[in-house]
């Protein structure tokens, strides 16, 4: 078999990749090879680091019309309806969405005071039309637009931003999204219980249409934040009406481009066009059906049968034949989405910090992207992805390599030579079919290389994200996307931090994450991070698999979805290329 190196996420890889996708996909494993040098080297930082482009496509170009392609005469649905497919969503509250199609349903469903542009990082106004930041960098200020309009037709006020937010913040509504929020000034606080009065809180409206926030240090990226889906206001009366149900379609008050129509769980979400919305002239996309299941052959085969426009989990066994063809709707965009296996520490072995390194080096990373991925993406060896090595100058953290020797002192070290007297260990993950096999990849190395026996249960991706919330679970198959800023992707390692699945504690990286919030400058910030990611690595409370790039298919005629390493597309920028000139 023909071994393919990792590549950078950055650099344009379809070169190499019909040599090396050309082998089937695995249906099963036997065990790892022998140890493979790792052949990406973070030992090198550019400096000064040059101006990265993340939201970047490393294959396709998507021109429309095109020729050479039976899909380029692919027309537009008569009905104009966008259809799409994703998993069930764990919420679509936007206190409680953590998830892709959560988060996707909520972006169109709810805008919040700032919103993602289309194919820009820079932050789009929303419903607030203007805002300005004080000259110490602490306290924000909100000016909303006053022909926002909720689906009822009430107008949007601050007030339901700052009930929105406050309610992230109740400790009472155990939302994982709460740390996002603490960098406002009294929000930890708020949270935490230490105290119930929420004009404690840096959130104040002085009227109706102006929301100041102050935060508790200057923190450079906090626009950023603010366009997150569980910044989005949320409807009191309708909340405080039907409670946990207040989501339903008969029910739920919206303020985005689009009003959630029907919503056939386990099945499929329909939305349409919200009439009071107050850029409701310029949503071209009329309607939206989301198949829900996350099933990718499925995917497929509606996709061929032009039910389906989009296709977002892509088959590794396919890629070969979609590069071959030459397919002009097939693409491949950089992305610093994040795949990892996470410990509980609290939970026994994995107790022990040598028993998780063990567990850590005893896995080929660079032979499991070969295999399960065709050699798509970018080893991971440390919390923050590598494309933030060139695009903030993040220092370089050469983590924990493949040594299966290594990996068998450890766990001798540990207590548990050749394994014996290790506590039973079960690995948690989604049902999807690739999740599956990432799954049996590992089982299968670790049985192999330390002579573990690892039980898979899986779960409907839901359950999973609840079970990982509540910390039932002892190993997991995890990912997530986050701001194109490191901070986030360390947050989470955090001891308060409502995404700390782990529960993980090191005072030394708290202080470190304290540090780099207060910093004055974006260099000190940096440093205060890399020496946080050191500390993780070295305690080894998860398993850094891998990052890099997405490849989807997307019809021709599908126009306004723009490369986006974050994974989000907001459909209101959307339309038909072959209605571009009709009017909404």
């Amino acid at each position: 078999m023909q071994l393919c190196p990792p590549h950078h996420a950055l650099v344009p890889i379809v070169f190499s990749l019909i040599g090396c996708l050309g082998q089937p996909e695995p249906t099963g494993f036997e065990g790892t090879p022998p140890k493979v040098p790792l052949k990406y080297d973070r030992s090198t930082t550019l400096d000064p680091p040059p101006k990265v482009q993340s939201d970047k496509r490393i294959l396709g170009t998507d021109t429309y019309p095109c020729t050479g392609h039976t899909v380029c005469t692919t027309p537009s649905p008569q009905d104009g309806t966008l259809r799409l497919a994703g998993a069930i969503p764990h919420s679509i509250d936007p206190c409680h969405a953590s998830d892709t199609t959560g988060q996707l349903v909520v972006d169109s469903l709810f805008e919040g005071l700032l919103t993602p542009g289309a194919g820009t990082s820079e932050p789009q106004p929303g419903v607030a039309e203007t805002w300005k930041i004080s000259s110490d960098g602490r306290i924000y200020t909100f000016m909303l637009r006053k022909n926002a309009r909720w689906s009822n037709g009430q107008p949007v006020t601050a007030e339901d931003f700052r009930y929105a937010w406050l309610r992230v913040l109740r400790p009472e509504t155990a939302s994982s999204n709460a740390s996002s929020f603490l960098h406002i000034k009294g929000a930890k606080e708020f949270n935490q219980g230490k105290t119930s009065n929420p004009s404690s809180v840096g959130i104040e409206v002085p009227n109706p249409h102006t929301i100041r926030v102050t935060l508790e240090n200057k923190t450079p990226r906090f626009l950023e934040y603010v366009q997150q889906v569980h910044y989005a206001p949320v409807p009191r009366s309708a909340i405080e009406t039907y409670g946990a149900t207040w989501t339903q379609p008969d029910q739920i008050v919206t303020n985005g481009a689009y009003i959630l129509k029907e919503w056939i769980h386990r099945s499929r979400l329909v939305f349409e066009k919200n009439p009071n919305y107050w850029e409701n002239q310029k949503v071209r996309i009329p309607r939206v059906l989301i198949h829900l299941g996350g099933d990718r052959a499925a995917s497929w085969t509606r996709y061929q049968q032009l039910k389906q426009h989009v296709v977002m989990d892509v088959s590794t066994n396919l890629i070969p034949k979609f590069l071959k063809e030459g397919r002009p709707d097939f693409f491949i965009d950089n992305s610093v989405c994040y795949v990892d296996l996470i410990f509980n520490v609290k939970r026994p072995p994995f107790d022990s910090r040598k028993v998780r390194q063990a567990f850590s080096i005893a896995i080929d990373k660079e032979r499991y992207v070969e295999l399960l991925l065709g050699g798509l993406q970018l080893i991971a060896d440390g919390p923050v992805p590598a494309f933030f090595d060139l695009s903030h100058n993040f220092p370089n953290q050469p983590g924990l390599s493949f040594d299966p020797d290594k990996a068998r002192e450890l766990l001798s070290e540990a207590g548990y030579p050749n394994a014996l007297g290790l506590p039973a260990v079960t690995l948690i993950h989604n049902t999807s079919p690739n999740h599956v096999q990432s799954a049996t990849f590992v089982q299968a190395s670790l049985r192999e290389n330390l002579g573990v026996k690892v039980d898979l249960r899986a779960m409907e991706h839901k359950s999973l994200l609840a079970t990982l919330h509540n910390q039932d679970f002892q190993f997991a198959r995890y990912a997530r996307c986050h701001p194109k800023t490191p901070y986030p992707f360390l947050e989470e390692f955090r001891s308060d931090s409502t995404h700390n699945h782990f529960g993980y504690h090191n005072e030394t990286v708290d202080q470190l994450l304290k540090k780099s919030l207060a910093a004055h400058s974006q260099s000190t910030s940096i440093q205060a991070l890399g020496e946080a990611e050191k500390h993780i690595q070295k305690d080894a409370p998860h398993i850094p698999l891998y990052t890099g790039a997405r490849s989807y298919l997307k019809v021709p005629v599908l126009r306004g979805w723009v490369p986006e390493s974050g994974n989000r597309h907001l459909i209101q920028y959307m339309y038909w290329g072959d209605k571009e000139n009709e009017t909404p």
